[in-house]
């Protein structure tokens, strides 16, 4: 069988291309424009960084080929360039030897680090409980650190102060 030929007029310069190189250039073409543009972040009028996108009541699962390594939920969730801000949050590391989630009014997650703002609760599988105002959990070095007033409570005991810092190890 036969090739079949398409003459294509480009600028008045009569081109014969076959459809496998036609589908070939525009294939380039995207592959092209995919990998090197990126969309450009532009501020509103006041200044304020625009979101990259906004999702509403989120989960996402972290999974390796280990199994879930942690959970990530929210009921809003606005992504910039660098990092995601999101609301009613809540955060479960299953990757070290005790599970510890984190749940917030307030959330910011940047870097592997997780700050948390406002009703602030620590919980680990093995009964440890603790609540603060504010909270940051390093995830490289799974360490939860507190710098306000705190309670923390195992069975029936509990210790309050006003610095906290505990590895997850």
């Amino acid at each position: 069988s036969k090739m079949k030929i398409w003459k294509i007029d480009f600028l008045n310069y009569g081109v014969a291309v076959g459809i496998n190189s036609l589908f070939g250039l525009i294939a380039g073409f995207m592959l092209v424009i995919y990998f090197l543009f990126e969309p450009t972040l532009k501020s509103n009028s006041n200044g304020v960084e625009a979101p990259i996108f906004n999702i509403e009541k989120f989960v996402v699962y972290e999974l390796t080929k280990d199994g879930l390594k942690g959970v990530l939920n929210g009921s809003n969730g606005v992504r910039y360039k660098d990092r995601y801000e999101i609301d009613d949050i809540g955060y479960m590391d299953r990757s070290k030897k005790f599970v510890a989630t984190m749940s917030a009014n307030h959330g910011l997650y940047k870097d592997d680090v997780v700050e948390l703002n406002k009703d602030v609760v620590y919980t680990r599988d093995d009964g440890l409980i603790c609540k603060s105002e504010q909270a940051k959990y390093d995830k490289k070095i799974s360490t939860a650190f507190v710098d306000v007033k705190y309670i923390c409570r195992m069975g029936k005991n509990s210790v309050e102060g006003s610095k906290f810092e505990y590895n997850n190890q």
